[in-house]
């Protein structure tokens, strides 16, 4: 008996401390604390690692004709595509349905290599190209125990290269248009402009292109996925 009436105790109790954290306002539920509106639970979306995934699953399970401009699909950056709902008015959202992002590792650009790190790095990161061609060419010609002998006046440089059996001195190729993996592999990777600098032995490369590569891969990403929709859907990016 004195359970029974301990649990009925500890219900009422309950109800009303949630009473006293809660309020309703034209059918929304709010906090007290800082007014703000208790949203519904939101169901997760589908992840996928491809913008083929995303475009299947939009094409497949996606909207009907007379709904289909309500919802949008957005290039939030170059690595995350997002197909959203329509807007929730009651709430002042839009749910995630579907989202393609990547999910394998990115190459870190701008580090110091020893010579045989920086061409397995270039080798395995980079598309190629004429000038990552140059590139490697260069960099395994270099004597990296020559070169403290370079010359540089902080534009260029002049290194020491074994060319035949004869060293000699060159100039390092610069600047030089380098394609890295940065985006989804289903779309042409954007060119960067990079600066190609030796030191202490060492290799590196510098973006010097203002970041433009990224808007060039959103713009990729946007007409990729417009070709592969069945749909006209907003695509925004």
């Amino acid at each position: 008996m004195d359970d029974i009436i301990k649990n009925g105790i500890e219900k009422i109790c309950d109800l009303q401390e949630k009473e006293k954290q809660y309020f309703e306002l034209n059918g929304k539920h709010y906090k007290k604390s800082g007014y703000s509106v208790i949203e519904p639970p939101e169901i997760p979306g589908i992840n996928t690692s491809t913008l083929d995934g995303l475009a299947e699953y939009v094409n497949k399970f996606g909207v009907e004709e007379e709904t289909k401009d309500r919802f949008v699909i957005s290039v939030i950056d170059q690595q995350n595509v997002a197909f959203l709902s329509p807007i929730n008015f009651e709430y002042g959202k839009r749910d995630i349905l579907a989202n393609a992002s990547i999910s394998y590792g990115l190459p870190t650009l701008h580090d110091w290599r020893e010579q045989e790190d920086f061409i397995i790095f270039l080798n395995s990161n980079f598309v190629d190209t004429d000038d990552k061609e140059k590139i490697l060419k260069y960099s395994s010609s270099v004597m990296t125990e020559s070169t403290e002998k370079k010359q540089d006046n902080g534009l260029s440089q002049t290194v020491v290269v074994k060319k035949g059996h004869q060293p000699m001195m060159e100039v390092v190729p610069n600047p030089v248009k380098l394609a890295p993996y940065r985006t989804f592999r289903e779309v042409e990777q954007p060119g960067s402009t990079f600066i190609f600098r030796i030191k202490d032995d060492q290799f590196r490369i510098f973006e010097a292109d203002g970041k433009q590569w990224r808007l060039d891969a959103i713009i990729s990403i946007k007409n990729y996925i417009k070709e592969k929709l069945e749909i006209d859907i907003p695509v925004i990016g």
